[in-house]
C-alpha cells in the first residue's frame, strides 16, 4: 500500500482532490467552502514557509515538490470559482 503511495504523480493527486472537492461542493456549500479555504491556506503556507527555507539554505528538494504545493493551493480555488460562476452565487440553505 505504502509503495502504491510513492508512485502517485502529480495529476493523479490533483485529479483525486478535484474530485474530492467536487463531492463536497454538490453535497454542502457552506462545508465545501471552509474546507476549500483551508486547504488553500495551509498549502500556501507551507509553500511559503518552504521557499523562505530553500532560500536561507539549499536542499536537494525537487522542483517538482513546491509545483505540487502550489496546485495543491490552487485547485480548491479553481474548483470554488467554477462552482461559483455555475451555480450564480453561494447559497447556504
Amino acid at each position: 500500500m505504502i509503495d502504491k503511495l510513492k508512485t502517485i504523480g502529480i495529476t493523479e493527486l490533483i485529479l483525486g482532490e478535484i474530485i474530492i472537492l467536487i463531492l463536497f461542493w454538490l453535497s454542502d456549500e457552506f462545508l465545501a467552502l471552509l474546507l476549500s479555504i483551508m486547504v488553500t491556506a495551509i498549502s500556501f503556507g507551507v509553500l511559503i514557509i518552504s521557499l523562505i527555507a530553500e532560500k536561507i539554505e539549499k536542499s536537494k528538494v525537487s522542483k517538482k515538490y513546491f509545483i505540487t504545493i502550489f496546485l495543491l493551493g490552487f485547485t480548491p480555488i479553481a474548483v470554488g470559482a467554477i462552482f461559483y460562476f455555475v451555480n450564480q452565487g453561494i447559497s447556504f440553505e
